[in-house]
């Protein structure tokens, strides 16, 4: 069981952030892209990541998934 919970979150996750990910780059909405930028610099090198909100609700997503997976699973064993 613990297995299919793993799947369940990381499926949602991946799917969810790809899918949000995807529709950034199509539709050219800035919020939904990722940035990468890196600078150097003489004094250092710095790097910036920007537009991690479909990694934030991917995550969130894939949490709630999995406790609808839980409660649903749990639900078929009492009946059993």
């Amino acid at each position: 069981m613990k297995h299919n919970r793993f799947t369940v979150a990381s499926g949602t996750f991946v799917s969810v952030a790809g899918l949000l990910y995807l529709i950034g780059y199509l539709f050219n909405i800035d919020i939904l892209i990722f940035h990468q930028k890196y600078n150097e610099t003489p004094t250092g090198f710095y790097s910036e990541s920007r537009s991690l909100l479909p990694v934030i609700i991917g995550l969130g997503t894939g949490y709630v998934a999995e406790k609808v997976y839980l409660s649903k699973n749990v639900q078929y064993e009492n009946k059993n």
